[in-house]
């Protein structure tokens, strides 16, 4: 046997990139060239396949802890609002049974010789004195020419949500900086605080920020720089319900001492003076305080409270609105149509009656970046019949300058599909409202 052929074949290198050569086939340089070339290609395919294994074994391991810290911090998270929960509740709890206590012992206590005497001497300065009547109250606030505020009353003002409640409370402390001021817009309502005695507001609704641009609207609607010094406004959203309520008094007991005196007082979400509006007890006593207030410093207390989702009646939240109801002096109601004009009227009221129909309206203005007056609804609602009459009209006229009456009514008739007297009545109606023009020739024009 031929040594040469006998040979083993030639063993491989340890290296897998190097391809086995036949030892029949001479190597040449280019044999050599393709061969590490190749394997060079299969080197780097080898690697790129690593390195993606190794990014998918490396992003799978993040997404993994990634979930394990979320869940732990979920369940961190409900922990600890669990906490913040069960401790809002035992305050609130605590803070209802105090204010039950508090209500029942002065329902229940007995009465002594020392009350009695109390009350008694009260009662003597209360009496009705035929020959000496009280003088008739000052207007604190009006809206159009009617009376809606005097002093030692309430008045409240209701609406369904975004109706345009800020709205009005920024067109209420306008009227009282300066209402009468050239070039103001206070959507209707005037006022004169001549003695200067403090407007206090507590807004317990709104962020910090919304409320600092409520005021500053106020301002722009009398064109002022600067609020009067006897202006008094916090924003109290955060703070707790008892926080609040002591912040009224306190608000109020500091304006007397600095001013001289109460004007009006404003509380923009009246329902968060209290821990439920459905508590009959809780929300008699803060009306019942409300209305002491307003009495004992002589100035108008304006409350702003929520109507019911979808109630046509007007229906306030829980006990507290109908109590509301019951004792405000005027409650005044927001309506808004889909127009996006909103009504202010009152119904409901001691010194006045605004019907719906003649209430006066206001709607957003892009230009002014604010709510202004657009009229009132009995004239927004003439106008409106105004223009689709005229209208009508310009149709009837299309292509004639001059018609006669039988000539016009035919067109009407054409252009409108009406009937004979239904045409008859609009070229009446048309005439006396001037729309059209009958001529000494007996033919009509078109205004």
């Amino acid at each position: 046997m031929n040594p040469a052929v006998s040979e083993s074949p030639k063993e491989s290198v340890s290296n897998p990139w190097d391809f086995p050569v036949e030892p029949d086939e001479p190597e040449t340089p280019a044999t050599v060239a393709k061969r590490e070339a190749d394997a060079l290609r299969e080197r780097r395919r080898w690697q790129e396949e690593e390195r993606r294994a190794f990014e998918k074994r490396e992003a799978f391991r993040l997404a993994k802890e990634a979930k394990a810290e979320a869940l732990r911090q979920k369940a961190a998270n409900r922990e600890l609002v669990e906490e913040q929960t069960v401790a809002l509740q035992l305050r609130s709890a605590q803070l209802d049974v105090m204010l039950k206590e508090r209500s029942l012992a002065s329902v229940v206590t007995t009465p002594t010789p020392e009350t009695n005497a109390e009350v008694m001497a009260k009662l003597k300065e209360r009496i009705f004195d035929f020959d000496n009547p009280p003088l008739p109250p000052v207007p604190i606030l009006r809206l159009g020419d009617q009376t809606i505020c005097t002093p030692g009353n309430v008045t409240n003002i209701q609406a369904p949500a975004k109706a345009g409640k800020s709205a009005i409370i920024g067109a209420i402390m306008a009227a009282i900086f300066n209402g009468r001021r050239q070039g103001s817009d206070t959507l209707g309502f005037s006022a004169e605080n001549v003695m200067e005695h403090a407007l206090v507001h507590l807004d317990t609704e709104q962020s910090r920020f919304d409320h600092d641009a409520l005021v500053r609207r106020a301002l722009g609607r009398v064109r002022l720089d600067r609020p009067p010094g006897w202006f008094d406004s916090r924003s109290v959203a955060d703070l707790s319900i008892h926080e609040r309520l002591a912040a009224l008094d306190l608000l109020i007991e500091k304006a007397v001492t600095d001013h001289g005196g109460i004007f009006a007082v404003i509380v923009d979400g009246v329902a968060d003076l209290c821990h439920d509006p459905n508590d009959s007890t809780e929300a008699f006593a803060l009306v019942g305080h409300l209305h002491t207030l307003a009495i004992q410093h002589e100035c108008a207390i304006i409350t702003v409270l929520h109507e019911n989702p979808g109630s046509e009646s007007g229906k306030t939240r829980g006990h507290l609105g109908s109590q509301l109801e019951r004792k405000a002096e005027t409650n005044l109601r927001l309506a808004k149509a889909s127009d996006g004009i909103t009504t202010v009227f009152t119904e409901r009221a001691r010194h006045a009656h605004i019907p719906r129909n003649a209430g006066s309206c206001f709607a957003w203005s892009d230009a002014a970046g604010m709510h202004i007056s657009c009229g009132n609804a009995k004239e927004l609602k003439e106008q409106a019949s105004q223009d689709k009459a005229g209208e009508e009209a310009a149709r009837a006229f299309w292509g004639h300058d001059r018609l006669s009456f039988t000539e016009l009514k035919g067109a009407i008739m054409e252009s409108l599909a009406l009937g004979d007297r239904s045409a008859k009545l609009r070229i009446q109606k048309w005439n006396s409202n001037g729309i059209i023009t009958k001529n000494p020739d007996g033919k009509y024009t078109f205004a």
